[in-house]
């Protein structure tokens, strides 16, 4: 497996000076990671709260902080840097448990081999990189679904607007209607004249306001097709500019 493109940051979290000079050597001189080292739980986590590494190496057999003890931390503290923990021989459930708290791998101390640790290395960070590419994903998902949701939700309730504002209106031109041929007897010739203009303006600025309410009726249809991916950007985006245009139009000649 290839190494990393750029150095790791490696923690190593060991109470025993031999073991933890092994590891620290192996990982600069064959993996070329930049590699501090801990002696105890307590400096880990002073070193972990200080700044984020991108492996932690963690015994888990350390006094008076186990390295269980800084695993739980971490995932108190939703610390997402992936852990190798050292175990002994016959330590196989202190395995498990670490990998219930988090942990991505383990190393026996006593099947410990050098040259394979920056494979171990390389092969955990990979698969954390994976794990947080494919949770990235899942987020963009539930999110546009939810997205969705609120457009579908805000498409219905300016349709249902419109409707209701549509039928307002068609009703409020009706009645400007009917007052006009019932008063026009009642008055004179400039009054007709200026209830003729009054009616006019009226019904202009009903079919003004019609035109609107279908323009963001179409708007709202445009950007769900947008966002659900029902036509190529191309098309939704010269829809919109040309629904755009025609209310920018309509606006500069009611203006005028």
């Amino acid at each position: 497996m290839a190494g990393p493109t750029y150095p790791l940051e490696v923690l190593i979290v060991e109470d025993e000076e031999p073991f933890r000079k092994v590891l620290s050597v192996v990982l600069r001189e064959k993996g070329g990671y930049v590699v501090e080292e801990c002696e105890s739980g307590e400096e880990a986590i002073e070193a972990l709260r200080a700044s984020p590494r991108d492996i932690v190496i963690l015994d888990y057999r350390m006094e008076p902080v186990s390295g269980l003890n800084v695993l739980q931390w971490m995932l108190e503290q939703k610390m997402e840097t992936p852990v190798i923990v050292l175990t002994g021989a016959g330590s196989e459930h202190i395995a498990v448990e670490a990998m219930k708290l988090g942990a991505y791998d383990y190393i026996r101390k006593d099947n410990f081999e050098p040259q394979h640790l920056p494979v171990i290395v390389n092969s955990v960070h990979e698969r954390h990189l994976f794990k947080k590419e494919r949770e990235g994903n899942a987020r963009i998902s539930v999110d546009r679904e939810r997205n969705l949701v609120s457009l579908e939700l805000l498409r219905y309730g300016i349709s249902l607007s419109s409707n209701l504002i549509s039928t307002t209106l068609a009703n409020i031109a009706k009645d400007i209607d009917r007052f006009h041929q019932n008063l026009r007897p009642l008055i004179g010739k400039e009054g007709q004249d200026q209830l003729n203009t009054m009616a006019e303006e009226l019904k202009q600025e009903y079919n003004f306001m019609s035109t609107i309410i279908r323009s963001l009726s179409d708007l709202s249809d445009i950007m769900y097709q947008k966002f659900k991916g029902l036509q190529d950007p191309q098309s939704i985006e010269e829809a919109l500019k040309a629904q755009l245009r025609s209310l920018q139009d309509r606006s500069s000649s009611r203006k005028k």
